[in-house]
């Protein structure tokens, strides 16, 4: 697992999700989320932003200019602005 702090108000990059979750991509390969906690969290271009305070789950995908994709299921720990909490990345 790995940790890091975020707020309702900050963003994550996908590619700093999906390399801490040791999915490798080259320059070029196309990253994608879906979250299932849609009040918690929600993708914003190539980022994921918190939205409240509660634990955001969603999929990240990886999809390289040849080859199949690659999918990971990840959940982290949003609290509110001002706090700061250990994040979670599950695999």
């Amino acid at each position: 697992d790995w940790s890091s702090d975020v707020c309702s108000s900050d963003l994550i990059a996908l590619s700093k999700i999906a390399s801490q979750l040791k999915m490798s991509f080259k320059k070029g390969a196309k990253l994608s989320a879906t979250v299932s906690t849609k009040r918690i969290c929600a993708v914003r271009g190539s980022s994921i932003r918190g939205l409240a305070a509660g634990t955001c789950k969603g999929t990240i995908t990886v999809t390289p200019k040849k080859g199949k994709p690659t999918k990971k299921n990840f959940t982290l720990v949003v609290t509110k602005s001002g706090k700061r909490l250990p994040v979670a990345f599950h695999r």
